[in-house]
């Protein structure tokens, strides 16, 4: 919006009032229109970094169900139900809480990928549990851990150490 007085030109922007004095400078109105443009990419920036960082600081949710692919389809399965997974080969046996065993057609790999940030720890191996699950750590026999559908699953020896600590919360 401008404003035309005889000999003074008002222009109005958001942020500020430019005066340009009749006749007028084109040097001068160049670099009022350079000033414009850069608080305008300033603005800009601004509001895009703003955008970035309540994006980066939101904190993501994770899903709370997972897909699990059989033989004969997929089985949507709720992640606190997952007692543990046990490797059999490029399979994975998924032990649930208040159902049969499930077989997937992938391997243990792609599901520590996906449960790790649920607090899932491959202890072995041949074993990915559950933390939520573990009722009881025992030292004997090399040591394994007592899951609550009463299951013993073995925790190898250099996975030992990193285990206590995630599970002592150290």
């Amino acid at each position: 919006m401008s404003l035309w007085v005889s000999s003074i030109a008002l222009i109005f922007t958001k942020t500020s009032i430019i005066l340009i004095l009749k006749p007028i400078d084109y040097e001068e109105l160049e670099q009022c229109m350079a000033r414009l443009q850069e608080k305008r990419r300033d603005r800009d920036l601004h509001g895009q970094v703003s955008s970035l960082l309540h994006t980066v600081q939101q904190p993501k949710s994770l899903p709370e169900r997972i897909m699990v692919h059989s033989m004969d389809g997929m089985s949507v399965i709720p992640i606190v139900d997952i007692i543990y997974l046990e490797a059999a080969g490029a399979y994975s046996i998924f032990y649930i809480r208040d159902q049969d065993k499930l077989i997937s057609s992938l391997n243990l790999k792609e599901y520590e990928d996906l449960l790790t940030p649920h607090r899932f720890f491959r202890v072995h191996h041949s074993f990915l549990i559950n933390l939520a699950e573990v009722k009881k750590f025992v030292k004997s026999e090399g040591g394994y851990v007592l899951m609550s559908n009463g299951s013993k699953v073995d925790v190898s020896k250099r996975r030992k150490e990193e285990f206590l600590q995630l599970l002592t919360g150290e």
